[in-house]
């Protein structure tokens, strides 16, 4: 029985489709995993270049303006007023899959204006104003892209949501190759950190639209093509139906792609207030973790000081503090799959100890040279393990959250609620980064 669907001019057949449930064939498999790395990659890629490029934004092309600061607080407030939005219902406006070939479209266009605003506008204030405008946008985007991205990897036939987690972290990996890679063989100049820096940006538009045009050819894979349908007919519905709790309802079913077990049927759903009482200390942890992470991660450290390097490695240096991040942070969500963990009910021991990061890097600022907590090497060497220990809390704050529910919708309301403080983290951290800026706790150049 096939059900066709018209939606505008487009025509969509709802039908069964014979690779559903069925191992998709090998060829299409790895262009799908490619195609979802890719998707990961684009979510991020924009954010990653301005942490690769922090110390060149800040010193070379906008000197004295505090750029990264205002870039990191307008960035992560955005992030969590898109969650909040999201949470509201404010924001579902269309499937999974139409927000992601839109929002990569709006991704290339924002990444496109800051490379222009980068290029002739370096060194004003005018510049900076319209980057931090602009990566607000980026931000409010990526609060709505990446869920409904991982949306999408989770309906598919075969779960490709690992593909976008690892496509994320990618994202990281490259942009801190690329930036090492051209600040070795650009001029040290201004017009060569602007050509680094634009160069990165427009790349970002690059992979946005290529994101984009992958996004739009799923409708012609067959083992998606049904799923594309029945997500549209759904989505068609809920908008027709203009109640918020009806879209809310339609976007948490979506997302449900593990089968529930037949035992599970009769297990209690808690209301979210419960599943918060319940999962508070993960809650606790996974807010601690980043509050601390991002008061001291990007803007405090790209302000040490790399004493005895010549001044044609001096970029060098930060780039190599953001890669050291991203290297631990990886390390740190391993530990725990070789067996390297903490329990439950002590993993908050670690994250109020990690506290001790905040003075520690504002020591770090001010540390003679001829100290060993002055050396580049105690620098380095600090820097991954906030990013160890970052990487290992976060992991397991996500991991012990849905584990001490049951219940198959109890522990997406878990995972949702760890998200929210995840970011609502960040976004504290960022602000108590400028609180103690403010009262003179951290030196800025």
């Amino acid at each position: 029985m096939r059900n066709k669907v018209r939606r505008g001019s487009e025509l969509l057949v709802n039908s069964e489709n014979p690779f559903i449930g069925h191992i998709i064939p090998k060829n299409e498999r790895i262009y799908g995993k490619i195609m979802f790395n890719i998707f990961g990659i684009a979510s991020l890629f924009t954010w990653n270049v301005y942490l690769s490029c922090c110390g060149i934004l800040n010193r070379d092309l906008f000197p004295n303006m505090g750029f990264m600061q205002y870039i990191q607080t307008s960035y992560m407030t955005s992030v969590l007023v898109g969650n909040l939005t999201m949470v509201m219902g404010l924001t579902h406006l269309f499937d999974p899959h139409r927000c992601t070939v839109m929002l990569n479209c709006m991704g290339a266009i924002q990444s496109t204006i800051v490379a222009i605003s980068i290029w002739l506008l370096f060194g004003s204030f005018s510049g900076c104003l319209i980057n931090i405008v602009v990566t607000a946008l980026v931000a409010f985007s990526c609060a709505i892209l990446i869920p409904e991205t991982f949306t999408l990897a989770s309906i598919m036939p075969e779960n490709f949501c690992l593909d976008v987690s690892f496509g994320q972290g990618l994202s990281g990996v490259i942009t801190f190759a690329l930036t090492f890679i051209l600040d070795m063989l650009l001029p040290s100049t201004i017009l060569g950190r602007r050509i680094l820096v634009t160069t990165l940006f427009i790349m970002s538009t690059i992979i946005s639209l290529t994101a984009a045009g992958l996004a739009q050819t799923l409708t012609k894979l067959p083992w998606c093509y049904s799923v594309i349908a029945e997500m549209r007919r759904s989505s068609i519905y809920s908008l027709e139906s203009s109640l918020p709790r009806t879209s809310r309802i339609s976007y948490a079913e979506s997302v449900m792609s593990v089968p529930i077990s037949i035992e599970s049927e009769y297990n209690v759903e808690y209301s979210t207030f419960k599943v918060s009482t319940l999962i508070w200390q993960q809650l606790y942890n996974i807010f601690m973790t980043f509050l601390v992470t991002l008061t001291v991660f990007p803007t405090i450290c790209t302000q040490w000081e790399a004493f005895n390097i010549p001044e044609r490695y001096s970029n060098l240096f930060t780039i190599l503090l953001v890669g050291i991040f991203h290297l631990g942070d990886i390390l740190g969500r391993y530990l725990p799959r070789f067996g390297i963990f903490i329990p439950p009910s002590f993993l908050w021991v670690l994250t109020t100890a990690r506290l001790a990061f905040i003075p520690l890097y504002a020591h770090l600022k001010t540390a003679p040279a001829t100290n060993i907590i002055g050396s580049i090497w105690f620098k380095f060497l600090t820097q991954f393990l906030l990013a160890l220990t970052n990487g290992c809390c976060a992991y397991l704050a996500f991991i012990y959250g849905p584990d001490a529910v049951y219940q198959r919708q109890n522990k997406e309301k878990a995972s949702f609620l760890l998200a929210i403080y995840n970011v609502a983290g960040m976004t504290a951290g960022s602000w108590l980064m400028n609180l103690l800026i403010w009262i003179g706790f951290f030196q800025l150049n």
